[in-house]
């Protein structure tokens, strides 16, 4: 009997500690429960976390992205326009360029055949001077040395246009100093000198005297044929003599005389 007794405490003491046991698993089972729950919610929230900020830093990238394309487009249409501008002005200018060239090539064509023509005319001129001179020189009966001296004075003459009326004189320095009568300028500043060549030149009258009816004129030349001035005190009455000048408007004359009298001047 007594031995049935302590079976029986056995077995309820096993069956105390079985539903213990049992309770006690029960609570360490829901408990790891709770932990792993919570950690998985944690987990959960970091990794909605992560999406989010990834897929913000994804939307920022691609506004970034699409910032940059329209930037890019945008210099692209404004290289564009700058590559038309200048490529209009470039044509603008080569056709303005090209223009101008062709009113220069023209205006210098013009202006060769216009210089050529007055060549010709000064050479025709010329010409003509030259037989006109050399008629005179044969009407004039003079030997052969006297007439190859004419030729070499003649081109210092010049013709002097003043007062109204054509006056004479004689290039005595290479740079455009005349010498001539203070009769033929008298009262002028400024007066116009024809060269034997026909070339025309503004003179300014830069010097005179009354007593000895002397003047000096001044043209903007160079390399003038000119005179050498000789020693009157070697001049002897009844000496033959040329004059040539343009007396009256006669261009270049050539005259024949002598030495009538000394010391008039």
């Amino acid at each position: 009997m007594r031995d049935i007794y302590l079976f029986t405490a056995c077995l309820v003491i096993i069956a105390g500690l079985s539903v213990g046991g049992y309770q006690y698993h029960t609570q360490v089972t829901e408990k790891l429960i709770i932990d792993y729950n919570s950690k998985f919610n944690t987990l959960t929230n970091q990794l909605n976390n992560f999406n989010d900020q990834f897929s913000e830093s994804i939307v920022l990238q691609q506004e970034q992205i699409d910032k940059s394309n329209k930037q890019i487009d945008f210099l692209d249409k404004k290289l564009d326009i700058k590559s038309q501008q200048l490529t209009q002005d470039l044509e603008s200018t080569t056709s303005y360029l090209q223009s101008n060239l062709n009113v220069i090539e023209q205006t210098s064509k013009q202006q060769i055949a216009e210089l050529s023509g007055q060549i010709k005319n000064v050479e025709l001129k010329s010409i003509s001077n030259m037989a006109d001179l050399k008629d005179q020189l044969g009407d004039l009966n003079i030997d052969a040395s006297f007439a190859d001296i004419i030729q070499q004075v003649l081109p210092a003459v010049v013709a002097i246009n003043a007062n109204g009326g054509i006056g004479s004189g004689a290039v005595y320095k290479s740079d455009g100093y005349i010498v001539t009568n203070k009769h033929v300028v008298q009262g002028e500043t400024s007066v116009t000198v024809k060269t034997f060549d026909q070339k025309q030149y503004t003179g300014q009258v830069i010097g005179e005297s009354s007593t000895k009816d002397i003047a000096i004129i001044k043209i903007t030349a160079n390399n003038l044929p000119f005179l050498l001035f000789a020693n009157s005190a070697d001049a002897k009455i009844g000496e033959k003599v040329i004059a040539l000048g343009s007396p009256g408007g006669l261009d270049f004359t050539v005259t024949e005389g002598i030495i009538s009298a000394l010391n008039r001047i």
